[in-house]
């Protein structure tokens, strides 16, 4: 006999408040969870031999923002948000007559959870710049995987082993300014730059990567476009590529495993086919 229950579910809600000309609250909450259970049992009168095999994976995510309009040159964007990453995976096979019964169960979890804060502000000194800047400090919490194994009969306990990588929580800061400077009806140019420090176990890791980004318009309605913009991850994920369950995992970098740099350059042209009339 096989039973098989697939099912899955999405929540949303979203509340925008406007409090007067100056300010607004945003609210939004998801939900997410997808399962899968299957269950094969073969049964006799003297004999029962069944597996069962439970996963579950899922999201949950809440934003808050507070919109606030200064003067008609500068407003600021102020949000709270929290994010979660859920897997759980629980196997169990069993036989079962009427002399001995055994069983083998494997069970699976891994999380991660972000808490953060982060201002922005968005300036406009002049009609040629339009200058944004933040500040920004998350809170993450990695739990990469706890593993549960048992196996044994009813005359012998067997093997009862547990196995938890340690919790680590790493904070992230970072802030950033850049300006979108119209230099003439033709040439735009972009420049800025982000600094960042994450925290992993006791050590701090820091970086600073510039953007700059040019468009300059030509005749036919085509436009040069060169950018330049180096970047940085703290955060790696490992991917499972078989056929197993999704047991994907996010981990901070440490000693051996370094964060990522990148470097990054693109040129090109672009070119308005269509435009609203």
């Amino acid at each position: 006999m096989k039973n098989l229950g697939v099912y899955f579910y999405d929540l949303n809600a979203k509340l925008h408040h406007i409090i007067s000309d100056k300010d607004g609250i945003f609210a939004s909450f998801f939900s997410g969870q997808d399962v899968f259970n299957v269950k094969n049992e073969y049964q006799t009168s003297k004999y029962l031999e069944g597996n069962t095999a439970k996963i579950n994976w899922g999201n949950t995510i809440g934003t808050m923002r507070w919109n606030h309009v200064f003067n008609n040159r500068l407003f600021a964007n102020t949000l709270i948000n929290y994010t979660r990453y859920k897997f759980f995976s629980d196997f169990i096979f069993e036989q079962k007559d009427t002399l001995r019964y055994n069983l083998v169960r494997a069970k699976y979890s891994s999380s991660i959870e972000d808490l953060g804060a982060r201002i922005d502000f968005d300036y406009r000194p002049s009609p040629e710049h339009n200058i944004k800047a933040g500040i920004a400090a998350t809170f993450h919490t990695f739990r990469p995987g706890a593993l549960t194994f048992k196996a044994g009969d009813a005359g012998n306990p067997g093997i009862n082993m547990s196995f938890t990588n340690q919790v680590q929580h790493s904070p992230e800061l970072g802030l950033y300014a850049e300006d979108d400077w119209l230099i003439s009806n033709k040439l735009k140019l972009n420049a800025g730059v982000h600094a960042s420090a994450f925290r992993s176990k006791t050590k701090w890791y820091s970086s600073a990567q510039p953007r700059l980004g040019l468009r300059y318009l030509l005749p036919a309605d085509i436009a040069f476009k060169a950018s330049y913009a180096q970047m940085v991850q703290y955060i790696h994920f490992l991917t499972n590529n078989s056929n197993t369950p999704p047991t994907d995992l996010w981990v901070p970098s440490t000693d051996r495993v370094k964060l990522m740099r990148s470097q990054q350059v693109a040129i090109g042209f672009a070119k308005t086919i269509m435009t609203e009339k």
